[in-house]
């Protein structure tokens, strides 16, 4: 559903097994770029994300895919394809390299075979491939710090679409940066041989080399139109983009409690008459409900809720549902549309200075920013109180409220979870770790099935035989150059308190620890 940007802050846990090693490592910041034109539904910030030897520099999105995925530099080149916008010198293309390496691509893959969740949600069609790769992580874009990470799993699309209801779709023209970890290798055979694979994921071979504290990250979408700059952190976070104590969960999904619509100071520029605070307008099954789970992901453009819910939220906005595309509209023409959506007369919110923070692996604390300010203060130097023709500004005092609301007339969906909410200038912020490796018992040694939203009702597969995780190998590479695995007792990660629902974690600051130095590593 296209609203305004919703934020939220957490802290979830990732099911895997990883051995706990102090390497002394700093946390490391990606870098974002943006070409204003990303996806057909944007424009979205991208980081520039170096592979291949030498670098080869693709503009991806940051995700929860099971894999990253690069787009082929002859993607867009087919008479069929229909690239929003084509670049074909930031596509991938294959060099000497792979062929000298030995990194023979897999068969050819339909989309579910590289990301039943996204192929699902997106209507995917068209093929792609596993190759492995390499990978440079250059903090902040610094080309001159090389940590180089060899054989990673990857996948790359040679004709991937997305789709909507009525048959209109788009060759994707940016790939993922995929952020998931919750197993260190994937297993696949390739198409020439048939020898089968055993490649790390990015998070876990970053942490295992030492270059990240932990295989965790900070991430904050940000958004172009309001001028939010993004924030990808590896192994840590930036705390001055956390106003006030983090919500803590130990999956991936939350707990959505309640959703309301309401402004902070002025009047409102909602399309009903009802008085503000709106609520109520958590709705499925032709009910109101108490709460739904929920799976954001920053790959993915739209927010997916129940179709009442969508509808309860419609009426008060100045969008509407087309069935075309299963998305709701903003009607830009309506006068509505631009108050909510405010004057964007000044260059963004009032964010303080960065202020990076370590997530090490023992750490069981999230710090939130010292002094924060309040979220509707951040945005007072851009957004603009609507003036009520009658009274003439009255101003409604919400800044007690457990609910939060939007700044200054923009229309927000405002998401209560059990243990509170944290609005953030932007459109989302969350931290990922890993869970301890007794997580291992519990799954049989297989990896559970990724959540579907709530709204979808099929039953997910587990994938064809060798597209699998691989939770029982160390970390690997195959190839020339093996790195030694990872051998001997296994010590556990510290465990966030595994309680059936999200609990709001105490702001002490992160443990830090003293004493050793990296392991040493082998490539």
């Amino acid at each position: 559903m296209l609203l305004s940007s919703l934020s939220l802050v957490a802290l979830s846990t990732c099911l895997g097994v990883v051995k706990g090693i102090d390497h002394g490592a700093s946390p490391l910041p990606i870098s974002y770029g943006n070409n204003g034109s990303v996806g057909p539904d944007g424009p979205w910030w991208t980081i520039v994300q170096a592979v291949n030897y030498p670098d080869q520099f693709m503009t991806l999105l940051p995700s929860l895919s099971n894999n990253s995925l690069l787009i082929n530099s002859t993607a867009c080149l087919s008479q069929s394809a229909i690239c929003p916008t084509p670049q074909p010198d930031q596509f991938f293309t294959w060099t000497e390299s792979e062929i000298e390496n030995n990194k023979t691509p897999s068969e050819e893959l339909q989309p579910d075979e590289w990301d039943e969740w996204y192929a699902s949600l997106l209507n995917m069609s068209g093929t792609g491939q596993f190759f492995s790769e390499r990978m440079n992580l250059h903090p902040e874009g610094d080309n001159s710090v090389v940590n180089e990470m060899g054989y990673l799993v990857m996948g790359i699309s040679n004709s991937y679409s997305a789709g909507f209801a009525a048959g209109a779709e788009y060759t994707l023209d940016t790939g993922f940066f995929s952020l998931y970890a919750e197993h260190d290798i994937f297993s696949w055979p390739d198409q020439i041989s048939g020898f089968v694979w055993h490649n790390n994921r990015t998070l876990n071979d970053a942490y295992k080399l030492g270059y990240i504290p932990s295989v965790s990250y900070g991430l904050h979408v940000g958004s172009v139109v309001a001028n939010v700059t993004p924030s990808l952190i590896l192994g840590g976070y930036d705390s001055s983009r956390i106003l006030a104590p983090p919500l803590v969960s130990d999956s991936r999904s939350f707990n959505l409690t309640g959703i309301s619509l309401n402004v902070t100071e002025g009047d409102d520029a909602y399309a009903s008459e009802q008085a503000l605070p709106v609520t109520g307008l958590l709705q499925a099954n032709g009910r109101s409900v108490d709460s739904i789970d929920v799976f954001p992901d920053p790959g993915l453009p739209y927010m997916y809720l129940p179709r009442e819910t969508c509808d309860a939220i419609a009426e008060h906005l100045p969008v509407k549902y087309n069935s075309d595309f299963n998305l709701y509209f903003w009607n830009t023409e309506d006068e509505n549309y631009h108050k909510i959506l405010t004057s964007p007369h000044a260059p963004g919110p009032g964010l303080m200075a960065q202020s990076l923070k370590t997530i090490n692996y023992t750490d069981e604390n999230i710090e939130p920013a010292t002094n924060a300010p309040s979220w509707d203060s951040t945005w007072s130097g851009t957004l603009t109180a609507l003036q009520n023709e009658e009274s003439q500004a009255p101003v409604v005092d919400t800044k007690g409220s457990d609910d939060g609301v939007s700044g200054g007339g923009i229309a927000g969906i405002v998401v209560g979870v059990v243990a509170g909410v944290v609005i953030i200038a932007g459109a989302l912020f969350w931290i990922l770790r890993k869970r301890k490796q007794n997580a291992k018992a519990h799954s049989g040694g297989q990896e559970e099935v990724r959540p579907y939203y709530a709204t979808d009702s099929r039953s997910p597969s587990d994938g064809p035989t060798y597209y699998k995780d691989s939770p029982d190998l160390s970390s690997l590479d195959k190839g020339p150059a093996t790195r030694e695995t990872q051998i001997g007792e296994q010590v556990p990660l510290a465990e966030i308190s595994a309680c059936p629902d999200p609990v709001e974690m105490p702001t002490l600051p992160p443990q830090e620890l003293a004493g050793s130095g990296p392991e040493e590593k082998y490539k």
